[in-house]
């Protein structure tokens, strides 16, 4: 975990992928893919996504023995196959046609979460380190305590998520609006109005194909 997992640089290519997903998004949002390319995209991105998870279950078996050549490949690779693999969807999903899988992660319902995903991050491992520190004897998983240990570590996660949101997050939001602009009103400017209706004029384009 402190060697591999959790050091930044193992993560610099995956910053690269979304940030060249976001400029190619970008520059060809009026120029999209047909229905064969979107899905293929999608496909793609799913799979690499599909292949880093059910893949790193593997070295969690103590039945089989891996070579340290192959978890090697595993530790340096993962991070760059799983950002592939998100960039994949993100450009398809921006830049193709409406599929099923589209309209699934557009549902509005993901909003709320998208706003408290960031938060979640940060405090998701902090009573799960608190928990584990207190234990004093071995845990022995099945189905049932999985399940509930993860539903209680969504609401902990969650619940602890929005209070730091609505403490430190959105008022430093809007302080630093207020220091930039001057105002904390809420109008709109033209050019971001101008700039929406094109948005939305994009993405009743992209509905109809």
């Amino acid at each position: 975990f402190t060697t591999v997992y959790s050091q930044g640089h193992y993560r610099g290519t995956s910053y690269l992928m979304g940030l060249l997903a976001g400029y190619y998004t970008y520059q060809h949002r009026n120029q999209p893919f047909n229905k064969r390319w979107t899905w293929t995209l999608q496909l793609a991105g799913l799979s690499c996504c599909l292949l880093v998870y059910w893949s790193g279950s593997l070295f969690y078996s103590r039945s089989q023995a891996h070579s340290r050549l192959l978890g090697a490949f595993y530790a340096a690779t993962f991070h760059s196959v799983f950002g592939l693999g998100l960039a994949l969807l993100i450009v398809a999903c921006s830049v193709g046609h409406t599929t099923f899988l589209t309209r699934i992660i557009s549902w509005k319902g993901f909003i709320p979460l998208s706003k408290l995903s960031y938060c979640v991050y940060l405090v998701h491992n902090i009573h799960q380190f608190l928990w584990i520190a207190s234990s004093r004897t071995p845990v022995y998983l099945n189905p049932l305590e999985l399940v509930s240990w993860s539903i209680a570590d969504l609401v902990i996660s969650l619940g602890a998520s929005v209070i730091l949101c609505l403490t430190i997050e959105t008022p430093v939001r809007y302080l630093v609006k207020y220091l930039v602009s001057g105002s904390l009103s809420t109008a709109i400017p033209q050019a971001v109005q101008t700039q929406e209706m094109c948005d939305i004029q994009d993405e009743c384009d992209l509905e109809k194909r």
